[in-house]
């Protein structure tokens, strides 16, 4: 695996794909998240994706003092589970998906 940077807009409304548009607004609220558990906790949190190098993808995993919380996949009308998650679920130590 190596490390890649994604790019997320603080005003997501401006966003006009509607799947990328939730994928920023759901970023948004879980640094909101990360950010709140920081300062009243003291927690080193971390917001981060995960990829293979086989193009599975994970949307965001939240970490607490290093390790993960839980992850989350976002997706706009899909009722079934991603097969990159499934991957993912079996092969992580992630207690949360």
């Amino acid at each position: 695996m190596k490390k890649e940077r994604k790019l997320y807009l603080w005003d997501w409304s401006a966003v006009a794909d509607p799947g990328a548009r939730l994928e920023n607004l759901i970023a948004s609220h879980l640094l909101k998240v990360c950010h709140f558990q920081e300062d009243t906790e003291g927690h080193r949190m971390e917001l981060r994706f995960l990829r293979d190098t086989d193009a599975r993808e994970v949307d965001f995993v939240v970490m607490k003092n290093k390790k993960p919380l839980f992850a989350v996949e976002v997706k706009t009308g899909e009722r079934s589970m991603s097969p990159s998650v499934r991957y993912f679920k079996q092969r992580t130590s992630i207690p949360r998906w």
